[in-house]
């Protein structure tokens, strides 16, 4: 998986510090920690998709179905825009 974005966003094998994205080669490169940033919050998506068998199980409300769920899918959007966020001010101070 983590080849085929590769093919869209350029990245730099080595790490840079806590960096997701440095400037090299006159351009923005990812850097590993973005990789694995990914791959942690697509096993959590995965895992939550996955959990909604359990969730009937305990309940067969829709609406507890539901919004057991959402929460969990907001909760990694979360945690991935302050990820992002601080990442952004990082690029701003990269490129400035």
């Amino acid at each position: 998986m983590i080849r085929r974005l590769q093919l869209w966003v350029p990245s730099t094998s080595e790490l840079s510090g806590d960096r997701f994205f440095v400037r090299s080669a006159g351009g923005l490169m990812a850097t590993p920690l973005l990789w694995a940033l990914l791959m942690a919050e697509w096993s959590d998506l995965v895992f939550a998709i996955d959990s909604i068998p359990v969730v009937l199980s305990v309940s067969r409300d829709p609406f507890v179905v539901f919004t057991s769920n959402a929460f969990v899918i907001l909760g990694i959007i979360l945690c991935i825009a302050l990820t992002f966020r601080r990442g952004a001010v990082r690029i701003h101070q990269v490129a400035g």
